[in-house]
């Protein structure tokens, strides 16, 4: 699925090849097009409406260095958002899981939940038979 919205992004991108400033009429067929890609990879209109709104507000109306093209920049932007919108990258929350089981170790002797959700074959029960291995090697 991901390599999938993968390449119907990088195709987007390409619509902005040549563009020295990003108005609001050239990201329109950029933001009609990353809509398209994910309402096909069945993503929550609500969510859909946040992400396209966070990239226009980056995008339009911005200036770009004379080192940047137009199409690396929005790429960039498409990249923030993406993050942004999945939580962010944290480097401070690392192992985050393994800190708070050990909180809820020292309290209770009962199990530990985790819930985890996501689309068809992003990798869940992999997460989760990785996660096992990695607290059993610290000896929980």
């Amino acid at each position: 699925m991901f390599s999938y919205l993968s390449n119907k992004l990088e195709k987007v991108v390409d619509y902005l090849k040549g563009v020295e400033h990003i108005t609001d009429e050239s990201m329109q067929k950029v933001v009609s097009s990353i809509e398209n890609a994910l309402l096909e990879s069945d993503v929550p209109n609500s969510a859909i409406e946040s992400f396209i709104e966070d990239l226009k507000k980056r995008c339009i109306g911005t200036k770009i260095s004379k080192k940047l093209k137009a199409d690396e920049f929005v790429s960039k932007q498409l990249y923030d958002v993406l993050v942004d919108s999945l939580g962010g990258i944290n480097q401070s929350n690392k192992d985050f899981i393994y800190l708070k089981y050990e909180e809820h170790k020292k309290i209770n002797t009962s199990p530990f939940t985790i819930a985890l959700a996501g689309l068809q074959g992003v990798g869940k029960t992999t997460a989760i038979g990785k996660l096992i291995h990695h607290l059993k090697n610290k000896d929980c």
